[in-house]
């Protein structure tokens, strides 16, 4: 389990979270492969690297997390950053 403290307890889609827990270490090939699939249908764009862009890796912590992708899009901009850095980490190693 990764946590990514938050900055400040922030209020998602009506709950509070003052930390995001991703379960990141079971995720298995074809995990990625469907979060790759809803990526592609959510942002209708080819991206060459998706492991280095800041929405996959979103996605990627929201799955991981059991949230709402477009949620973290809600944390401020450092929190965000924070919960993509340590997805970012975990798949490139």
């Amino acid at each position: 389990m990764i946590s990514v403290p938050l900055s400040k307890p922030q209020k998602l889609n009506g709950t509070e979270y003052s930390v995001i827990e991703m379960e990141l270490e079971p995720l298995k090939g074809k995990d990625l492969r469907t979060i790759i699939g809803q990526f592609n249908t959510l942002y209708k764009e080819y991206v060459p690297v998706p492991t280095v862009d800041l929405r996959f890796q979103a996605m990627v912590g929201a799955y991981a997390a059991k949230m709402n992708p477009l949620d973290l899009e809600e944390l401020d901009a450092p929190d965000y950053m924070k919960v993509c850095q340590a997805v970012r980490d975990f798949l490139l190693g």
